[in-house]
């Protein structure tokens, strides 16, 4: 089965509901949040995620995630410890 990359495009937007750019977005932020709660630092989640930097991974879980790591990881500890 042949598709043009523009075919391939439209099955993906209309099996999983976006853009297969905005698709494989939503996996590293979650691979991302997965390994940062799991204690990675965030120089190792970066190097996992394949940046050549951890100021451009910060930059990048920033921007879709809507905090910064540290941020997210502070939240998800302080939601997890029973009052």
């Amino acid at each position: 089965m042949h598709l043009s990359p523009r075919q391939m495009r439209r099955v993906v937007r209309r099996c999983v509901g976006v853009s297969p750019g905005q698709f494989l977005v939503g996996l590293r932020v979650e691979r991302a949040k997965c390994l940062l709660l799991a204690g990675y630092a965030i120089k190792q989640v970066a190097g996992l995620l394949g940046y050549s930097g951890d100021a451009s991974f910060c930059r990048f879980f920033k921007t879709h995630a809507g905090m910064t790591a540290g941020q997210y990881v502070a939240r998800a500890c302080r939601q997890s410890v029973p009052e």
